[in-house]
């Protein structure tokens, strides 16, 4: 992941930045965003990416559309690090070079969970 573009916002604590890459879901939305063409997707193409990865069930596409609008994509906008245009449903990824870094080192290690949340 290199693209972040660090805006003038407040910092984001220690605590908070490994609160959000504990999430695999999160985890896998950051990194496709940060790979995107000006690090910009619908939701709907997200959602497509983000099921066709297979999390190892059957849930529906409609269910993991559901929690980005109302658990994972809120998250991230609190901090600053995506915004949402609900009217477009556009997703833009604004980055964050410690949160990249941290994602960098979880990378390698594989992802054992189903990629489904808990919040």
């Amino acid at each position: 992941m290199e693209k972040s573009d660090d805006r003038k916002r407040s910092p984001i604590s220690l605590d908070d930045l490994l609160n959000i890459a504990a999430d695999p879901l999160r985890r896998r939305i950051l990194t496709y965003l940060a790979t995107q063409s000006e690090n910009e997707c619908s939701v709907t193409e997200l959602a497509e990416h983000l099921h066709s990865q297979g999390d190892g069930t059957d849930r529906p596409k409609r269910r993991l559309l559901l929690r980005l609008h109302h658990v994972h994509l809120p998250k991230l906008m609190d901090f600053e690090l995506v915004t949402y245009d609900t009217g477009t449903n556009d997703v833009q990824y604004h980055g964050d070079s410690r949160l990249e870094e941290i994602l960098d080192q979880i990378a390698p290690m594989g992802d054992s969970s189903s990629g489904e949340s808990t919040e």
